[in-house]
């Protein structure tokens, strides 16, 4: 179960560094989906004792808050979008 802890430890952090350095891409897109299908891009997350609020981008590429609780987050993507498109990217902790 994804949990507060995630993301304020040094595992997201890292994470998300290793992805990129790995990948060879600036930063990566992160996607969220949630236990009943649903996904969305993300570009920013802030962590709350029972709840994350993201800063999602919605169909039209406007940037939505979601305050979505822990427990229906069923997984979390890394991937390396398209290369010269920036638009939908995670920006990398310490860059």
């Amino acid at each position: 179960m994804i949990s507060k802890q995630l993301f304020t430890s040094q595992i997201w952090r890292k994470a998300i560094s290793r992805f990129t350095e790995t990948m060879q891409v600036p930063s990566p897109v992160v996607s969220f989906t949630l236990e009943d299908g649903t996904s969305f891009n993300v570009r920013g997350v802030r962590t709350f004792k029972t709840l994350l609020m993201l800063e999602a981008y919605g169909d039209d590429g406007d940037i939505m808050l979601r305050f979505i609780p822990y427990k229906n987050v069923s997984y979390i993507d890394l991937k390396a979008g398209e290369k010269g498109s920036q638009q939908r990217w995670f920006p990398v902790p310490g860059k």
